[in-house]
């Protein structure tokens, strides 16, 4: 068996490797042999089969074993010769016409690839000294997130007269296409924030100025990138009933919005 490295840039590594005919042959006639007297065929005596007719019957079986043995040894040899550590499963690309190597017409020859952990000295860890970050954190901006949190967090208490934009409008509403109700359109006690932009340009600012019990038709068309395709682009009504008109109540920036959160107090929710 020969090894020759083909290629050696960087981490990777490539090995060729051949095992020429005669070595294959010299190969399968020693399997052979040790194989014949454990031959049973009928017509020889048990042990006395002939070393040249268990070749013609089992020649090429034993020759796919053989090889498949051949490439493993082949692959360890590659690592072993050379001292490397592979950092994967080195990969096997064969060279040869794996009929005609069988029929002991061509050379076995394969690339061995794989990459390689790299050589490296390791250091005292006791000389190492570390230099830990600390952002200084502004009382600004530390304002600045706590109201967005509260904002986040921000809930609404029921209100007379018409719903104005930040309000919200608990609703039962049905979508329909050219009069038909189609799937994922409807849905009761949905609660629309006026301006939020959580639903599709024109349904919040048609509920604008709606007032409990009203029924109110909103006509919309779905943007032309909307998410379902059956959906985009087309116009559609939705049949609109509001249940309740709430008004946004400040949110206090306290422990009990921390709590809300899942924190302890505000000093937690802070740090």
């Amino acid at each position: 068996m020969q090894i020759i490295e083909k290629s050696a840039e960087g981490l990777a590594r490539v090995y060729g490797v051949t095992v020429t005919t005669a070595d294959l042959t010299e190969r399968l006639d020693t399997k052979v042999r040790e194989l014949a007297p454990q031959v049973s065929i009928k017509g020889f005596r048990p042990g006395k089969v002939p070393v040249a007719h268990v070749r013609r019957m089992y020649g090429k079986s034993i020759m796919g074993d053989m090889l498949n043995e051949l490439v493993q040894s082949g692959v360890d040899k590659a690592v072993n010769d050379n001292k490397v550590r592979p950092a994967s499963q080195p990969d096997v690309k064969l060279q040869a016409d794996m009929a005609a190597v069988i029929d002991l017409k061509a050379d076995l020859v394969f690339d061995v690839e794989l990459d390689i952990l790299p050589e490296f000295e390791t250091m005292d860890i006791k000389t190492i000294t570390l230099t830990r970050p600390v952002a200084e954190v502004p009382d600004a901006d530390l304002d600045t997130a706590l109201a967005e949190i509260a904002k986040q967090s921000q809930s609404f208490e029921a209100k007379d007269g018409k719903a104005e934009t930040g309000d919200a409008v608990v609703c039962n509403f049905i979508g329909k296409i050219d009069g038909e109700a189609f799937e994922g359109g409807t849905a009761n006690d949905a609660t629309v924030v006026l301006g939020s932009g959580n639903y599709i340009p024109g349904f919040e600012d048609q509920l604008v100025g709606v007032v409990k019990g009203e029924e109110r038709v909103l006509n919309v068309s779905f943007p032309e990138t909307y998410g379902v395709a059956t959906l985009a682009g087309k116009a559609a009504t939705f049949d609109v009933t509001v249940t309740e008109v709430q008004k946004a109540v400040e949110t206090a920036i306290d422990d009990e919005l921390a709590k809300k959160i899942g924190l302890s107090d505000l000093e937690a929710l802070k740090d």
